[in-house]
C-alpha cells in the first residue's frame, strides 16, 4: 500500500513520526522542567502491576483495529502488485487496433504486419524502449491424449522469439534459459499453469482443436509462469506457425512493447513512453476538432466540479491536464495523450450528459470514434494503480466499519483517567493544596497516560499484525472456493507499522490529554475530604478571559520565545531552553492549529450548553445537505437534524431553569423528550421522511457513513434517556424484588451503584452498545442479503446447467450433436437454448440524453428465447401478458428486444460518482409502458441497428447472469457485426435435477473439442453466496475486536470499585452481608450494565437494520429480499460477550468478598 487517503504513506509516516518526535518532546521537556510531578505519574505503575496490565490491554484495543486493518491492506496491495509485476515480467505496454479492420473476428482485431513494420522502424531510435514484440494470440481448446485432461480456453501464443532479447529470455520452471530459436513447427512451450491443468510436462504431447480440426504438437519444456508464459494455461509457438494455423498470414493481435529496465524500474518510463505513443496514433486534426469542441464554459466548469469532487489524487491530475489544455491557445501533447486515455474520455462523455450540452455531446461521440488508430493499454501501471486502490479501499473499508469500535476504544481511554481521577482525588486536593497547580495535575496524569501509550501502542501493533495474518488467512479460504490462481501473500511494510504505531499512540495520547484537561478541574476542600462533586466549575470563564486565550493561542509560539529571553535575562538557562523548544514545537503549525482549535471551542462552549449555537449549526448544516450539491449526504442532513434537536432541548432547559423547577427534574423532562425526539427521527423509515418532507430528501446519498452517524445519534440519545432515567429504573426493581427478600438487598444495593455514577456508567454503556449496534446491523444485512437468492430456476429463468465453448471452434447445432453421443440422451433435456454475449452500445432514440450506454447484448437463439422463464416487471402495451407472449413476438421479430430491470436503476461507478439511467421513458416501479424505440450500435464498426424493447425483466434474475444486459435475437446483431457470430454459450434444463452434474460432466466430455466447459447453475450460486456471507462474517468478526473495549471497560469498572468501596464493602458484611452476596452484588452490578449495554445496541441495530432493508427493497426493486435475523448468531454472539462480561468482573468481585469487615473499616 502506497497511499492511505491520497496521502502517499512515507509521507503520512514522516508527518506522524514527526508529531510523535514532537509529543515526547514535549513530554521530556515537561518532565525536566517537573521531575516531581514525573514521579508522582509513574508511581502507580509498578505499585499496581495488575492494574496496570488491565488498563494497557484497554488502552492498546484501538491501535489493534488499525494495526489490522492497515496490515490486512499491505498484504492485498502486495499480492495484486506481484501479480502484476511478476505475471506481466518486462512487458510494460500493448498496443491493440482501436478499429475494426475487414477481415476480424468475434471478439478479436487485428494489425498487419506492414503497419507492425512501421511501427518498429518509427521506434527504433528510442532508448526508452528495448523490446518491441509483434504477438498472435488466440483462445483454443486442449487436450492431453496420455490423460485424458482438458483445458476449454487455453491461450495459444504466437511470437517471434529472435525478438525475446529485450524482454529479457525466457526462464525453464526446472531451471536455465529457454531454447525458443529452434521451435519446430509441431513443437511447443507451455507454461507451469498448462502444465498442472493438464498434468503435462516436457516430452508429452498436447493436442489443441481449431477450425479446420486437431492440432498436435511435442511439449519441449514447461515454462516459468510470468511474461510472455502468462499466469493461466498457456502454449507458446511461433508466431508464422500460429498465423499459418489460423490462416491469418501477415496479422497479429498486439504489440508488446517492453521499457528499458527491468521489471520494476522501467514501470517509470510507462507514463512518458505511454503518452508518446498515443500522440502518435491520434489523428492530430480529430483532436484538434475535439479540443475547439470541447472549449465551452459550461462544459469547463461542468468538469471543474467532476475534478474536484473526484476521489483519486490520478484522476484530479488528469482532469486537470484536461483543462490546462483545452484553455491553451494550441494543441499540446498532454491534451492528446489525455483524450486517448479511454477512462478520461469515458469521465468528459459522462460530464457532457445534460440537456445544456446535448450537441457537444453528440458530435463528441463521433470525433472520439475516430480519434486514434491505436489503443495503447499502459497494462503495469494499470494494474499497479488497481492494487494501490484494492489496498486504500481495502483499508478505509475496514477502518469504516470499526469506527465504532475505535471510538468506543477511545471512551474507554476517557473512562479508565476519569476513573483514576476518582481514585486519586484525594491525593490531588492534597497536592492542590500545599501549592501545585492546575497543570501540574495535568502533567501528572499525561506522564502516566504517555507510559501507558508507549507501552499498549507497541503491543497492539504486533497483535493487530496477527489478526491481521488470521484475516488473510479467512480470505484465502474465501479466494479457493472459486478463484485457484489468486492466493493473498501475507506482507507488511515498515511505513505501516510506523503509522499504525504513530496513530495509535497519537490517539491514546490526545485522549489522555483531554481526559487529563477534564480531571484537573477540582474543588480543593472536596477533593481533600474526598467528598462527591461536579468536576466541571460552576462559574466558567468569563467571555474575555477565553477571547484572551484565543488570542494567547494565536501568539503561543512568540509569547514561548518572550519568555525564553526573560529567563536568559535572569541568567535562568534551563527554562529558557525549555521554552525555545516549546516555541519550535509550536512552529511546526500542527501544534499551533490544535492550541487555536482548542481556545476556539473553549470560547464557544458557553454558548454550545446554552443550546442556541448548537441549534444554528444543526440547522446549518441540514441546510446544507439540502441546498449544496456536493453536501447532499444523508448522514450530514441527520447528524444536523440532531444537533438542532439538542439545541432545542438546551435552550429549553436554559430558559426553564428561570423558574423553580427542581434541576434534576429539569434535567429528566428535557433529555428525556430531547432523547426520544433524536431516536423517533432515526427510526422512522425514509418512506415516511419522504413523504413528510417531500422532495427536501430525494436527492439526499447515504453509504457506510450514515451508519456510523446513526449508531453516534441513536447509542447517545437512548444512552441519556436511561440515565437520566436512572431512579425510575431503581424504584421499579423495588418493586420487582419486593418479595424476594434473600435476594433483594444484593440486586438493590447492585443496581443502586451503577446508577449513582451517571457519567462513568454512561460511558461503559455507549462502549457497549455501539459494539453491539454494529455487530447487530452487519448481521442482520449479511443474512438478508443472502434471503435475495431464491430457487436456482427462478434466478437464472429456468436453467439448471450452463456450457461455454471456445469461439474459435463453435457448435454448429447442438442438438443433432448430442443426438449423437453415447453418454448423453437428449431425452434428459426438457430445454436446450443458447447465446453470446457481446459488448454493445445503445440509446434511447426520443431521449433527451443521446449519450451512447455500454451494456451486455445476450444475442440468443429461438431455443432460448422459446425456453427462459424469466419473469417480467413491466410488459408494453400490445405485446400481451405473459413471458410466452413476450418471448414469441422476439421470436417471429428480431428487432424486438427485452431488458434487466438494473437498466432502469442508478449505481454507482468504480470511482462513487453517479452514473444516470440507461433508459428514462419508463421507471422500475411504473404500472405500464409503452414500446421503446433505441439505436443499437456494435462498437467497432459504429453500424447502428434500430430495436424497439418490449418488456423489463424482474431484477430477481439479476443473479442469474443476466444483470445490466439486454436480451435479444441473434439475427439482430448478425447484420451489425462485422464478422460472424458464433453461439459461445448453452444453456440447459434437465428432466431430473439430481443428475444434473453427471450430465454436466458428460457433456464436457462430449465436446471437448470445442473447449466445452459446464457448470451446474445451482453450485455456482450457492458458491456466491457462501463466498458473499463468508465475506460478512469476517467483517463481523473483525468488528467483534470492539467487544473486548466494553468488557475490558467492565474489569476496570470493577477493579476500581473493589477500591473506591472497600469501606462500604466492610459496612455490608458488619451488617450480616455473607461473603457470597458481595461477590453476587458485583457480578449482578457488571451484568446490569452488560445487559442494558446489549439491549440498547441490539434494539437499535434491529431498528436501523430493518429501515436499511427497507430502503435498499424499495430502491432497488429486490422485493426477494427479505428482513431476517440471524437469530443463532445473535444468542452466540451476545452469549459470549456477556459470558466474558462476567469473567471480567469474576476476579474483582472474588477480591471484594475476601474484604476483611474490620479491615476495611479502618482502610483510608
Amino acid at each position: 500500500m502506497e497511499k492511505l487517503f491520497g496521502v502517499p504513506l512515507p509521507t503520512l509516516m514522516f508527518v506522524l513520526s514527526g508529531i510523535f518526535i514532537v509529543t515526547m518532546l514535549i513530554v521530556i521537556a515537561m518532565a525536566l522542567r517537573n521531575p516531581v510531578m514525573l514521579k508522582l505519574g509513574i508511581r502507580p505503575i509498578s505499585r499496581r502491576p495488575g492494574m496496570t496490565a488491565l488498563i494497557i490491554i484497554g488502552v492498546m484495543l484501538s491501535t489493534i483495529i488499525i494495526s489490522a486493518a492497515f496490515g490486512t491492506a499491505d498484504t492485498l496491495s502486495y499480492s495484486i502488485r506481484d501479480i502484476g509485476i511478476n505475471g506481466l515480467g518486462t512487458i510494460d505496454e500493448i498496443v491493440i487496433s482501436a478499429r475494426a479492420q475487414e477481415g476480424d473476428q468475434f471478439g478479436q482485431s487485428f494489425i498487419s504486419m506492414e503497419r507492425y513494420e512501421e511501427i518498429r522502424a518509427d521506434l527504433a531510435g528510442d532508448d526508452r524502449i528495448d523490446g518491441i514484440m509483434p504477438q498472435f494470440t488466440q483462445n483454443v481448446p486442449a487436450v492431453n491424449p496420455a490423460e485424458d485432461l482438458s483445458e476449454g480456453q487455453l491461450n495459444l501464443l504466437g511470437i517471434n522469439p529472435s525478438l525475446l532479447g529485450g524482454f529479457g529470455g525466457m526462464k525453464l520452471a526446472s531451471g536455465g534459459n529457454a531454447d525458443l530459436q529452434n521451435l519446430g513447427p509441431n513443437e511447443t512451450f507451455i507454461n507451469e499453469d498448462a502444465s498442472e491443468e493438464l498434468d503435462l510436462r516436457s516430452g508429452g504431447e498436447l493436442e489443441i482443436y481449431v477450425e479446420d480440426g486437431a492440432k498436435r504438437f511435442a511439449v519441449k519444456g514447461v515454462l516459468e509462469d510470468g511474461g510472455f508464459a502468462g499466469i493461466s494455461p498457456t502454449m507458446i509457438i511461433s508466431l508464422e506457425r500460429a498465423q499459418e494455423m489460423f490462416d491469418r498470414t501477415g496479422q497479429i493481435t498486439s504489440i508488446i512493447i517492453s521499457n528499458r529496465g527491468d521489471q520494476l524500474t522501467g514501470n517509470e518510463l510507462s507514463d512518458e513512453v505511454t503518452k508518446d505513443l498515443r500522440v502518435k496514433f491520434t489523428d492530430r486534426e480529430t483532436a484538434s476538432r475535439l479540443k475547439d469542441l470541447l472549449n465551452d464554459d459550461v462544459f469547463l466548469k461542468a468538469l471543474e466540479l467532476e475534478r474536484d469532487t473526484s476521489v483519486g489524487e490520478d484522476r484530479k491530475e488528469r482532469l486537470t491536464e484536461v483543462l490546462t489544455g483545452i484553455r491553451a491557445p494550441d494543441l499540446t501533447d498532454d491534451l492528446i495523450d489525455a483524450l486517448a486515455d479511454t477512462e478520461i474520455s469515458g469521465v468528459i462523455q459522462d460530464v457532457l450528459d445534460s440537456d445544456e450540452m446535448r450537441d457537444i455531446q453528440r458530435e463528441a461521440t463521433t470525433l472520439f470514434s475516430e480519434l486514434a488508430e491505436m489503443n495503447v493499454l499502459d497494462i503495469k501501471n494499470d494494474i499497479l494503480r488497481g492494487a494501490e486502490q484494492a489496498g486504500t479501499a481495502i483499508s478505509v473499508f475496514f477502518l469504516t466499519f470499526s469506527t465504532f469500535s475505535i471510538a468506543s476504544g477511545i471512551l474507554l481511554i476517557f473512562l479508565i483517567f476519569v476513573l483514576l481521577a476518582g481514585a486519586r482525588k484525594s491525593e490531588m486536593g492534597m497536592a492542590r493544596a500545599v501549592g501545585a497547580k492546575r497543570r501540574n495535575l495535568i502533567e501528572m496524569f499525561v506522564f502516566e497516560g504517555t507510559a501507558y501509550a508507549l507501552v499498549s501502542a507497541a503491543i497492539g501493533v504486533l497483535l493487530g499484525l496477527a489478526v491481521s495474518a488470521l484475516m488473510v488467512g479467512t480470505l484465502n479460504s474465501i479466494f479457493s472456493s472459486f478463484e485457484d490462481d489468486f492466493t493473498l501473500q501475507l506482507h507488511f511494510t515498515l511505513p505501516t507499522i510506523v503509522v499504525s504505531y504513530c496513530l495509535g499512540m497519537i490517539i491514546t495520547f490526545a485522549t489522555v490529554g483531554i481526559s487529563a484537561y477534564r480531571v484537573s478541574y477540582l474543588n480543593i476542600v472536596a477533593a481533600v475530604r474526598n467528598l462527591p462533586e461536579n468536576l466541571v466549575p460552576v462559574d466558567p470563564p468569563g467571555f474575555l478571559s477565553r477571547l484572551l486565550d484565543v488570542v494567547k493561542g494565536i501568539f503561543r509560539p512568540f509569547l514561548f520565545l518572550w519568555r525564553a529571553l526573560r529567563f536568559l535575562i535572569r541568567r535562568d538557562f534551563v527554562p529558557s531552553v525549555l521554552h525555545v523548544i516549546f516555541a519550535l514545537v509550536w512552529l511546526t503549525v500542527i501544534v499551533w492549529v490544535v492550541d487555536i482549535l482548542i481556545q476556539l471551542f473553549k470560547l464557544v462552549w458557553p454558548y454550545l450548553l446554552q443550546g442556541w449555537l448548537l441549534f444554528v449549526i444543526g440547522a446549518g448544516l441540514t441546510t446544507a445537505s439540502v441546498l449544496v450539491p456536493p453536501l447532499e449526504r444523508a448522514a450530514l442532513f441527520g447528524g444536523g437534524v440532531s444537533l438542532a434537536l439538542a439545541g432545542i432541548g438546551l435552550s429549553a432547559r436554559a430558559f426553564l431553569a428561570r423558574g423553580d423547577m427542581s434541576p434534576a427534574f429539569l434535567d429528566r423532562i428535557v433529555f428525556t423528550t430531547t432523547g426520544i425526539a433524536i431516536l423517533v427521527f432515526w427510526a422512522l423509515p425514509s418512506s415516511i421522511l419522504e413523504t413528510l418532507l417531500g422532495d427536501i430528501v430525494d436527492d439526499l446519498q447515504g453509504d457506510v457513513d450514515i451508519m456510523f452517524v446513526s449508531g453516534i445519534a441513536m447509542v447517545g440519545a437512548a444512552v441519556w434517556t436511561v440515565m437520566y432515567n436512572a431512579d425510575l429504573i431503581l424504584q421499579g426493581l423495588h418493586f420487582i424484588t419486593s418479595r424476594l427478600r434473600q435476594l433483594r438487598p444484593v440486586l438493590v444495593t447492585a443496581i443502586a451503584y451503577p446508577l449513582s455514577s451517571k457519567f462513568r456508567t454512561g460511558l461503559t454503556l455507549a462502549m457497549f452498545a455501539l459494539v453491539i449496534f454494529t455487530l447487530t446491523v452487519m448481521s442482520v444485512l449479511t443474512d438478508t442479503f443472502g434471503t435475495q437468492f431464491v430457487e436456482t430456476r427462478v434466478a437464472t429463468g429456468g436453467w439448471d446447467i450452463e456450457g461455454s465453448v471456445n469461439f474459435t471452434t463453435p457448435i454448429d447445432d447442438i442438438r443433432s450433436e448430442i443426438n449423437g453421443i453415447d453418454n448423453v440422451d437428449i431425452s434428459s433435456f426438457e430445454a436446450i437454448g443458447g447465446y453470446t454475449q457481446i459488448p454493445m452500445q445503445v440509446r434511447e432514440i426520443e431521449a433527451d440524453d443521446q449519450e451512447w450506454n455500454g451494456l451486455r447484448f445476450l444475442a440468443a437463439d429461438d431455443g432460448y428465447l422459446e425456453s427462459s422463464e424469466y419473469d417480467f416487471k413491466l410488459i408494453a402495451d400490445g405485446f400481451g401478458s405473459t413471458t410466452e407472449d413476450v418471448f414469441e413476438a422476439m421470436r417471429n421479430d428480431p428487432s424486438l428486444v427485452v431488458i434487466s430491470g438494473s437498466l432502469l436503476s442508478d449505481t454507482q461507478g468504480e470511482q462513487g460518482e453517479q452514473i444516470s439511467r440507461v433508459f428514462h421513458e419508463v421507471g422500475y416501479d411504473d404500472e405500464s409502458m409503452s414500446p421503446i424505440e433505441i439505436e443499437l450500435r456494435e462498437p467497432n464498426t459504429r453500424v447502428e441497428t434500430t430495436l424497439t424493447v418490449i418488456g423489463v425483466i424482474d431484477r430477481v434474475h439479476d443473479t442469474g447472469f443476466v444483470g445490466l444486459g439486454m436480451i435479444g435475437s441473434k439475427t439482430a446483431v448478425d447484420e451489425a457485426a462485422p464478422f460472424p457470430i458464433p453461439i459461445t454459450t448453452y444453456r440447459f434444463r434437465v428432466n431430473d435435477l439430481d443428475e444434473s452434474k453427471d450430465i454436466a460432466r458428460n457433456i464436457e466430455r462430449a465436446f471437448l473439442e470445442n473447449g466445452m466447459q459446464t457448470v451446474v447453475l445451482d453450485e455456482v450460486l450457492r458458491e456466491n453466496l457462501a463466498a458473499l456471507r463468508g465475506f460478512f462474517r469476517l467483517f463481523t468478526g473483525f468488528m467483534a475486536l470492539g467487544l473486548f473495549v466494553g468488557i475490558a471497560a467492565l474489569g476496570v469498572v470493577s477493579t476500581r470499585a473493589v477500591v473506591e468501596r472497600r469501606q462500604q464493602i466492610g459496612m455490608l458484611r458488619a451488617v450480616g452481608y455473607r461473603r457470597d452476596m458481595i461477590q453476587l452484588s458485583f457480578l449482578i452490578e457488571s451484568s446490569f450494565v452488560a445487559v442494558l449495554g446489549i439491549i440498547i445496541g441490539t434494539v437499535l441495530g434491529l431498528v436501523l437494520s430493518y429501515n436499511a432493508v427497507l430502503d435498499i427493497r424499495d430502491s432497488e426493486g429486490l422485493d426477494t429480499i427479505q428482513y431476517a435475523i440471524p437469530w443463532i448468531q445473535m444468542i452466540i454472539i451476545l452469549g459470549v460477550t456477556y459470558l466474558f462480561s462476567l469473567l471480567a468482573t469474576y476476579i474483582p468481585a472474588r477480591q471484594a468478598s475476601k474484604v476483611y469487615p474490620a479491615e476495611a473499616l479502618r482502610y483510608e
